[in-house]
């Protein structure tokens, strides 16, 4: 899966071994913001943890989320 924000480019590779790689880059220089190595046993792990490269995107870019406002 690949995820673009104007900020950063991440992606989420996973092979059929269940070995998965998470990374993220900063768009404008190319450095490491964030990079994770996993080998998951069941969907079920795959599935709680690459939430993660999301979220962090969303942190990156400074938004406030989740929101708690109503607006």
């Amino acid at each position: 899966m690949d995820f673009t924000i104007d900020e950063a480019l991440a992606r989420v590779t996973l092979w059929e071994s269940g070995e998965c790689d998470m990374e993220v880059l900063d768009a404008e220089s190319g450095a490491d913001l964030f990079r994770e190595h996993h080998e998951f046993r069941s969907s079920a792990e795959f599935f709680e943890t690459y939430p993660k490269v999301p979220i962090f995107l969303r942190q990156y870019r400074g938004d406030d989320w989740p929101r708690t406002d109503k607006s």
